[in-house]
């Protein structure tokens, strides 16, 4: 088969994959364009099928990208949904000021493996992950008092929601993600 032949289809969102699987299963390449930050893993999970089922390729980078992209919403949702909660219940607590600078770092690492330097994913991740990093620095060298704290977390909880349905446009190619390669990475 050549894979230079095959007909291209761009993706844009988790409806257009999901389409895609309903009204072309034939051998083709797939590019995906962009991806709403909490669909990334459903998108990777119809694509991974689609190369399996239907022996469609993807470019190089772009699966990897949107891999990294769905690392990031796994990291988003444990701050959300497991320290996000630890804070409201105590906000000071240990455990959580750790996390929030672990994760912190993690958010804007991952960010880079998909649109490093100028992507509006990275500016965003970047922005957050300072936030994240800042308010655990906070609670653990205890330079806010409670009634900040406590304050602070609804703005990390809107910060928070605000990445996670950011719809990012996904480099087709390594030379578009500034040289990065969009591989599976470490944090």
């Amino acid at each position: 088969m050549d894979l230079d032949a095959l007909p291209d289809r761009h993706l844009l969102s988790l409806e257009q994959a999901v389409m895609l699987t309903d009204t072309d299963r034939a051998p083709r390449r797939v590019v995906v364009l962009s991806v709403e930050v909490r669909h990334a893993q459903p998108m990777l999970d119809i694509i991974s099928s689609g190369i399996e089922k239907y022996n469609w390729i993807t470019v190089d980078g772009n699966l990897g990208r949107l891999h990294q992209v769905s690392r990031l919403h796994l990291k988003l949702v444990i701050v959300n949904d497991v320290i996000i909660p630890l804070l409201v219940s105590d906000p000071t607590h240990q455990a959580a000021s750790r996390l929030l600078l672990k994760m912190g770092w993690a958010v804007r690492h991952i960010a880079r493996n998909v649109d490093f330097p100028h992507g509006d994913l990275y500016r965003a991740a970047s922005s957050t992950g300072n936030l994240l990093r800042r308010h655990g620095a906070h609670i653990h060298k205890g330079t806010r008092q409670i009634d900040w704290l406590t304050g602070n977390i609804p703005v990390l909880r809107a910060r928070i929601q605000e990445l996670i349905t950011m719809t990012v446009l996904i480099p087709a190619d390594d030379e578009e993600a500034g040289g990065q390669e969009g591989g599976a990475g470490h944090e």
